[in-house]
């Protein structure tokens, strides 16, 4: 795969988010079939994947102070930019919270999911004064496969018809090189391809400050850091790590207004992949351009186990894909090489692989917490010699086997996971579709 196609695929991939992503694609698909539509929307129905569907029930929404999909697929009706795309909703008023929440107190707004759609897939149905239309997003959060307005088709793309494309072609070559090949990538590219990639920790570090300042969603972040300040929690590069990475998960799951730099189409993956990365480079000395390179590598890595287990699959990403990312990287910023990297992402994996993903809310940053540590954990253990081998459970013979591994297990043998999970979401008062 040539170095020009890991770079854009880095660019394509790693940026930046506002709001939980699932709710924005939602958001997404309303707003262009709003501009298919060319009048103003007055009913609004909104058909997910049940990942998508999942992953959107709790989550804030930024400068709402309201969570889930509705009062996004308001927002995308009455403000929603289309070009802008995991950005659609970065122009939010007071006035447009305002007649959103009307909008979905007077019943105008309909959100379900079809259990036989997989990974990302939504399609928003609007009507007003000017007739009816149509936008469907499949694939990823932004790829807009088709769009119609009165049953006339006004766009149509390859996947529109009954395919389940998962990322771009670049991703799915990704796939087919080794993490070896990662590694000498992110050793040997120019600088100034990957130095974009430093936006990330800026603008990650800002959301972990804001949710250390507004004790946003769980407020674990400043929970964290008040155990240190008592003599609780020893301070270090794992706990502070930790500290951030939940901080920055509170901003987000909590609904603040600030963006943060994505990755696979996540913004918590994006969090994971860059802060515990970040946090270990200062802490190492290890200066900018090694960080840059750092993180090319946590952000491919990421790719790269999502493109086996899927962009939204029942096991928790941020886990065990960004925090398998962090923890190549982690390994690399310690000195060690390819086999390290692999033997890092091999404890990762065998470590954290049976977490599950019950949707995106508040307690994520439990989880996201929980993969920063125990990433900068497994790669010290890693470049020290100790690392999970093919006798222990699903670990194969070699990382990239492990991780097709994970794959396997996540797609049939948790085939009825997110099924399960949804029946108990949304079994309680206030959860219902």
């Amino acid at each position: 795969m040539e170095r020009s196609r890991l770079v854009a695929l880095l660019r394509e991939q790693v940026v930046p988010a506002f709001g939980c992503t699932e709710p924005v694609a939602c958001a997404l698909a309303v707003a262009r079939a709003r501009e298919a539509l060319g009048g103003a929307v007055e009913r609004i129905h909104v058909l997910t994947s049940p990942g998508v569907y999942k992953n959107g029930l709790g989550v804030g929404i930024p400068g709402t102070g309201a969570r889930g999909i509705p009062i996004a697929a308001a927002l995308g009706a009455l403000i929603g930019e289309p070009e802008r795309g995991l950005e659609v909703l970065a122009g939010v008023t007071p006035e447009a919270v305002q007649a959103a929440q009307a909008m979905v107190a007077s019943g105008a707004v309909a959100v379900s999911y079809d259990p036989g759609e997989e990974g990302v897939y939504v399609e928003a149905r609007v009507s007003g004064a000017a007739g009816t239309a149509r936008a469907v997003i499949r694939g990823t959060h932004t790829n807009i496969v088709y769009a119609e307005k009165n049953g006339r088709p006004l766009l149509t793309a390859s996947g529109a018809a009954g395919t389940t494309p998962r990322s771009s072609a670049s991703a799915a070559e990704l796939a087919q090189l080794s993490l070896a090949d990662l590694v000498g990538f992110a050793e040997e590219v120019p600088l100034g391809d990957v130095e974009f990639l430093l936006e990330g920790v800026r603008l990650n570090r800002a959301a972990a400050e804001a949710g250390l300042k507004a004790g946003a969603g769980l407020a674990l972040g400043r929970a964290l850091a008040q155990l240190v300040e008592e003599g609780k929690c020893p301070d270090g590069p794992i706990v502070r790590a930790k500290i951030l990475t939940a901080a920055a998960a509170d901003a987000r799951m909590g609904g603040l207004p600030i963006p943060v730099m994505s990755s696979a189409g996540s913004g918590n993956h994006g969090i994971t992949a860059t802060l515990p990365v970040a946090v270990m480079a200062e802490h190492l000395g290890a200066g900018t351009e090694k960080l840059a390179r750092a993180l090319a590598l946590s952000h491919l890595v990421t790719l790269y186990v999502k493109e086996f287990t899927g962009r939204l699959s029942p096991i928790c990403g941020c886990a065990v894909a960004a925090g398998a990312g962090a923890a190549a990287a982690v390994a690399w910023l310690l000195g060690g090489g390819a086999e390290a990297v692999g033997a890092a992402v091999q404890n990762l994996i065998a470590d954290l692989a049976g977490m599950l993903c019950d949707g995106g809310k508040n307690g994520c940053a439990l989880k996201l917490s929980t993969a920063a540590a125990e990433a900068i954990l497994a790669a010290e253990l890693a470049v020290a010699g100790i690392g999970a081998d093919w006798y222990d459970g699903i670990v194969g013979r070699s990382p990239e086997e492990t991780i097709r591994n994970l794959g396997f297990v996540s797609a049939y043998g948790l085939a009825r996971a997110d099924e399960a999970i949804l029946a108990v979401l949304t079994a309680g008062a206030g959860r219902k579709p």
